[in-house]
Parts: C-alpha cells; sequence; structure tokens
C-alpha cells in the first residue's frame, strides 16, 4: 500500500496528540505503532520478523557505502584526427528501476549494454526533471532557460518505442 503525503501526515499527528509530545522521535514512534497492531501503518512497519529485518537493514548500510562510486575510463583511438578522445566518468553500479519491486539491488553497470544504458538514461532524465522543479526559481533567476534542461532531460529519455527500434 502507497501511503500518501496526507496519510502520513494524520499518523504524526495522531501519535502528537496521543502522546501529548511536540516531538517525534522514531524509536518512540516505532514502538508506539508497535503496540497498535490494528494501525494502518503497522504492516508497513513490522512486515519482517527481526532477521529479515536486520538483514534489510545491513543491506541499506551496504548500499551506503557503494552509492554514487563512479569508474573513471578514457576512450581512446589510435588516429585523433578521426576519432575525439573523451573522458567521461560512469557509475560502477546502478539500482534497475524494473527490479526495485522485487527487493532490488545493485548491479555491474555495462555501458555497451542497451537496456542498461537505456536504464540509465532514464534515471538521468528523471534526476534533471526532479531538479528542475526543485530548483526552478534559482534556474529562472539566474536567466538560464528553464525550457532548455527540459528538452535535455526529455532527449535523455528512452521510452518503449525508441527501444523497440
Amino acid at each position: 500500500m502507497k501511503f500518501t503525503k496526507k496519510m502520513r501526515q494524520e499518523l504524526i499527528d495522531e501519535y502528537l496528540n496521543s502522546t501529548g509530545q511536540n516531538t517525534v522521535q522514531v524509536s518512540d514512534l516505532r514502538e508506539w505503532i508497535r503496540e497498535q497492531p490494528e494501525h494502518p501503518f503497522y504492516g508497513f512497519v513490522f512486515d519482517k520478523d527481526e532477521h529479515d529485518a536486520a538483514n534489510q537493514y545491513y543491506d541499506s548500510r551496504i548500499r551506503s557505502i557503494i552509492s554514487g562510486l563512479r569508474v573513471t575510463y578514457e576512450v581512446k583511438s589510435i588516429d585523433t584526427s578521426v576519432y575525439d578522445i573523451k573522458v567521461v566518468e560512469k557509475p560502477l553500479h546502478i539500482s534497475p528501476l524494473s527490479n526495485r519491486r522485487q527487493g532490488g539491488g545493485y548491479v555491474s553497470f555495462d555501458p555497451d549494454s542497451d537496456e542498461m544504458m537505456a536504464e540509465f538514461r532514464n534515471e538521468a532524465s528523471s534526476a534533471l526533471l526532479s531538479f528542475c522543479r526543485r530548483y526552478e526559481l534559482a534556474i529562472v533567476d539566474a536567466n538560464l532557460d528553464l525550457g532548455s534542461i527540459k528538452q535535455m532531460a526529455a532527449k535523455l529519455a528512452v521510452n518503449d518505442l525508441q527501444e523497440a527500434v
């Protein structure tokens, strides 16, 4: 079940009203939910046994270790008059969106794989659009063309029709 922002706010309001507190400590909120097995958030918070929850915690710590790593590689050519040498960075691992519903995980990134590049381009497009939404005022204030940035995001996106071609 996906919880809306309104539902999450209602949870916090309900917790604060019932406990009389004016701040939320995550551990206190967890224990408050634990005492209410009929609460809508109970199943979401306590959906795993302790062993599975511990493994999920360990996995998240490992993800934090490898998140954002980049591998730098050079594309070299013999005759530089024919080819341009471009040095680019790529992620060492990516977490494909298509695998996230089954628990996700990181896979080694292969820039020669059309499927992985499509996944990576879609992730880049989404991140660029998110950046535009978050920093729209700053972009406009700096007299930059927001439309051009959004066009870049659109060109990055790979849809099913482009993959079929």
